[in-house]
């Protein structure tokens, strides 16, 4: 697993999902608003509703530092709601800095993989319209500061998510058999 915590490198390529650093801001916005619908496919492609719950709750146990789907899918949930938070920070009080936060102990306390598909599809579509408001309306160019990364502006920020979506959602599909 990546970590939420990990900085862009503001240039290049991921080497695992080929997330480009570079992307135009829209385009980041856009790709993060087209993941509920991407990982409805995702999930739906595995069958029935016993076959999708098996698959989600597949032991990953023999892939060190791999989650089930499931667990991606209410990470990115989370990851834009944290994201939202941080863009509303950009907006409205930047001067607040941000926390960091550790993804293992949100998915540990959330318990993931005993979470609902369904409920983790509408919660994710929910999050992600009011990440894409917030990143709409967030200046472009502030700065905030966070306590690992340093300063992050805007535009980070918003990269960032972009990266979480599409690298997570290459998780997903690995998790439920995909290639």
């Amino acid at each position: 697993m990546e970590s939420a915590e990990t900085p862009p490198t503001g240039t290049g390529t991921c080497a695992e999902c080929g997330f480009d650093w570079s992307v135009p801001i829209e385009e980041a916005i856009a790709l993060v608003q087209g993941s509920p619908e991407r990982c409805a496919l995702l999930f739906a492609g595995t069958g029935p509703q016993e076959a999708l719950r098996e698959a989600a709750a597949r032991d990953h146990s023999a892939d060190p530092g791999r989650w089930s789907p499931t667990a991606y899918l209410w990470h990115l949930v989370d990851v834009i709601r944290f994201g939202t938070e941080r863009l509303w920070t950009l907006a409205l009080d930047p001067e607040a800095g941000v926390p960091g936060w550790s993804q293992e102990e949100v998915a540990a306390a959330r318990r993931y993989d005993g979470l609902s598909v369904a409920v983790g599809l509408r919660a994710l579509e929910v999050a992600v319209g009011d990440w894409a408001d917030a990143a709409r309306g967030a200046p472009r160019g502030a700065l905030v500061v966070h306590p690992e990364l340093g300063a992050v502006s805007t535009e980070d920020s918003i990269r960032r998510n972009a990266h979480e979506i599409q690298h997570h959602e290459l998780d997903i599909l690995r998790g439920l058999g995909g290639t």
